[in-house]
């Protein structure tokens, strides 16, 4: 939508879209109201895979490395869009030895995983 309120077809929108991991924060049982979850500072996700597909819609692309329930703000001109924040869980599924990315946290003279091969 355009500073007039017309819908933009032409795909010159700019967006931002983070994901931050978020932690239950109120009483009770957990629900699926996103005012009740607040961000953590465990994992923080910055995708610039954005791109235009046609008819002003928008696809967003981003592989998350852990799991956890995450706020996703998509703002433009650093204002959120209607209904963001949004609530997704990102949950662990099968291993795949093909899709699977082995990652050390520690300098590479003391990490134990310099090689290797996935599926062996």
């Amino acid at each position: 939508v355009d500073a007039y309120g017309n819908a933009r077809t032409d795909g010159g929108a700019v967006f931002d879209v983070v994901l931050e991991s978020a932690t239950f924060a109120a009483l009770g049982f957990a629900d699926r109201n996103v005012t009740n979850w607040a961000p953590d500072q465990r994992y923080f996700v910055r995708t610039s895979e954005i791109r235009y597909i046609g008819n002003g819609q928008y696809s967003v692309e981003y592989t998350p490395r852990f799991t956890s329930t995450y706020l996703v703000y998509v703002t433009r001109a650093k204002e959120n869009i209607e209904g963001s924040p949004f609530l997704i869980d990102i949950r662990s599924g099968l291993t795949s030895a093909e899709k699977s990315l082995i990652y050390c946290d520690k300098p590479a003279p003391q990490c134990a995983l310099l090689t290797g091969e996935a599926g062996v």
